[in-house]
């Protein structure tokens, strides 16, 4: 029998992590910003970081269960076995 599992393919990257924090307070302060506009601010947030081990260590963490998700689904159909 399979589920279907949408994160299977899903592997986030400590940027990305940093992202799903900061994204809230850059719309915040600029509420005028544009989707491309909060990017490139994140973006610049994101060089002057001086936090990034926290975010490599979410990363590191997420890259295992991605490899472990990775090895049990069937990435033909996207499902995972069960």
């Amino acid at each position: 029998m399979f589920t279907l599992n949408p994160f299977a393919f899903v592997r986030r990257s400590a940027f990305f992590f940093f992202c799903n924090e900061e994204r809230g307070a850059v719309k915040a302060a600029n509420p005028e910003f544009g989707v491309g506009d909060i990017a490139k601010a994140l973006g610049k947030k994101w060089e002057a970081c001086k936090d990034r081990a926290k975010y490599e260590a979410m990363a590191a963490k997420d890259k295992k269960r991605y490899e472990a998700v990775s090895t049990s689904t069937c990435f033909f159909f996207g499902r995972a076995r069960l």
